[in-house]
């Protein structure tokens, strides 16, 4: 399998006109709580090879505590498959380098990395 596409919330600050799935202020999405669920019953990765995990939303650094968790829990599920993610910001590829450390994100297209 080449990519699985994750939308994890629709919450949007935007209104786009274009929106293809009903994203916008407010929009429902994942809780925290739900997101090791969902890890665990992607395809196991010694099974069914996926290329890269791309998450999305609505605009994912909306609710920037759910991004990063959900990028943890990636990580710890397997430390080298390939994580992105997509805002109307920035996209974001990540290759598999650990990321333990990451923080923040600041600026349009800079990650800041801590430790």
């Amino acid at each position: 399998m080449e990519s699985i596409y994750w939308v994890l919330s629709r919450d949007c600050n935007q209104r786009c006109p274009h929106c293809y799935n009903n994203s916008g202020p407010g929009a429902p999405g994942l809780e925290i709580s739900d997101v090791a669920k969902c890890v665990a019953n992607l395809p196991d990765p010694g099974s069914v090879p996926v290329g890269r995990i791309i998450l999305s939303g609505g605009e994912v650094l909306v609710w920037p505590e759910l991004l990063f968790h959900t990028l943890h829990e990636l990580r710890d599920t397997d430390p080298v498959r390939p994580l992105s993610f997509c805002s109307w910001r920035i996209c974001w590829l990540h290759h598999p380098v650990p990321f333990s450390g990451l923080s923040k994100i600041t600026g349009t297209s800079t990650l800041r990395s801590v430790g």
